[in-house]
């Protein structure tokens, strides 16, 4: 299935792109729509091409959990885990 990013990308920086997008379907029980929806919403706009980008820098993993979650929710955090706190996501704009 071909996906629609809201973004400038390379080729290596779509297949990144969809394995964060499988990665947290598979990961949160979400749908595609969903999971793709908060991809654009997190960088809608943006340039994301080349290894020197900052994208990069981070394994899908964590880009699933950063873009899932909410940024005081510290996830990375074991003792965390209980009180995550999950992007509201707005199914009628696409977005969270």
């Amino acid at each position: 299935m071909l996906i629609n990013f809201k973004f400038e990308i390379d080729e290596e920086s779509y297949e990144f792109c969809c394995e964060i997008v499988n990665k947290m379907i598979e990961l949160f029980y979400i749908s595609h729509e969903e999971a793709t929806s908060r991809v654009n919403s997190q960088w809608e706009g943006q340039i994301i091409k080349g290894y020197e980008c900052m994208v990069f820098h981070e394994d899908e993993e964590y880009w699933d959990n950063a873009i899932y979650y909410t940024d005081d929710s510290y996830w990375w955090m074991p003792e965390m885990q209980d009180r995550l706190k999950i992007k509201a996501y707005n199914p009628e704009k696409g977005r969270y």
